[in-house]
């Protein structure tokens, strides 16, 4: 499967665009490619080279609202777009932590449910990390958790240390790379057709 990080046909501003950075970081295995103005259709013609693809996709509505897109294009060239509003987030230099190696993380999904949005986020994120395998020497973990209808979703880095008596066990801890995100799911349509919408009033952006 192809995956592709891209981002709305609106003027980003320099805090959007580094957002977009640190979610590029969130998966290192997909292909930034900038939009340069040309309409949704017309980016899928010209850079979807494969039967299957998914498209990561940041959206800025306006100043201050943004939002994050899953859209999936099947071998039928069918496209499920999940829209997902982000609720919050902190960029990855404000958290002053551990610094992104690049390597591919590993991945943990925790908390969700056996219904069918929850299903279909876990197999869109599997699919995402799904074209490479996880870069064991990095020690990078990225996890996505459901909690109380919002997914938050962090980066670390777990650190291993050794201990200088024998006799005692390793310890490990998580140092915190970033960024972090809460989401909420708003809508999911097939081919612009609603199958779930969280909010009536949403605004469509190409």
């Amino acid at each position: 499967m192809q995956v592709i990080i891209t981002s709305s046909n609106s003027k980003l501003t320099h805090e959007t665009k580094e957002l977009l950075l640190d979610i590029e970081g969130l998966f290192p295995g997909a292909t930034p490619i900038p939009r340069k103005k040309r309409n949704f259709a017309q980016f899928l013609k010209e850079e979807v080279t494969e039967e299957e693809a998914m498209i990561i996709r940041l959206d800025q509505v306006d100043s201050s609202y943004r939002r994050l897109l899953f859209i999936k294009k099947d071998a039928e060239n069918n496209l499920t777009t999940s829209t997902y509003s982000i609720v919050s987030y902190t960029l990855s230099r404000r958290l002053g932590g551990a610094v992104d190696s690049g390597h591919m993380p590993e991945l943990s999904i925790n908390n969700f449910e056996d219904t069918e949005n929850d299903m279909r986020f876990i197999k869109d994120i599997e699919s995402v990390y799904s074209t490479e395998e996880p870069d064991f020497e990095g020690r990078q973990l990225v996890s996505f958790t459901k909690k109380r209808g919002f997914i938050l979703c962090r980066k670390h880095r777990y650190i291993v240390r050794l201990p200088e008596d024998s006799t005692k066990e390793e310890t490990v801890r998580l140092d915190e790379i970033g960024p972090r995100l809460s989401l909420k799911l708003q809508t999911v349509d097939i081919n612009e057709n609603y199958i779930f919408r969280h909010t009536k009033n949403i605004k469509l952006k190409d």
